[in-house]
């Protein structure tokens, strides 16, 4: 029935289209995240934001090997986990990151943020806020699992 091969009558551009798709590679990455116990500030978090930050990861699915997603995993996890801290700091009241900031002995917010992060020190509205954020964010670290596949 079918003798002849019609893949000669598809334009060339189409079959190299054709086998670049199939020799694509594509993985699926799962991110989670874990305390850094090198630091000892970890009276800065509490027990429940700890668990909130330990329970969350993210899984992208068929991710190109190739692409610039997969190139950039890491800062896009770094991106991910500071995002999430900020939801969660976000959430507490200004009296609250205070209080924190004072049981640990920092009394001016915007001089210490200014003194351990001037480099990210740009225009910030809430210096308390900021400083808790970036010691929390400091207190944890991510790991990526990477699964390949093709499809």
């Amino acid at each position: 029935m079918f003798e002849e091969n019609y893949l000669h009558d598809i334009p060339r551009d189409i079959q190299e289209m054709i086998m670049d798709i199939s020799k694509r590679r594509y993985c699926d990455i799962y991110i989670s995240f874990w305390n850094n116990y090198s630091n000892t500030k970890d009276s800065f978090i509490s027990k429940r934001m700890n668990r909130n930050i330990l329970k969350y990861s993210q899984t992208i699915k068929n991710v190109e090997i190739d692409s610039e997603q997969y190139t950039n995993i890491e800062s896009y996890a770094l991106t991910i986990l500071k995002s999430h801290i900020t939801r969660l700091v976000s959430n507490l009241k200004k009296a609250a990151i205070i209080k924190i900031l004072y049981d640990n002995d920092i009394y001016d917010a915007k001089i210490t943020y200014k003194k351990k992060y001037a480099s990210d020190a740009g225009i910030i509205d809430d210096y308390e806020k900021a400083l808790l954020i970036e010691i929390i964010y400091n207190n944890y670290y991510y790991k990526v699992f990477i699964t390949a596949h093709e499809i």
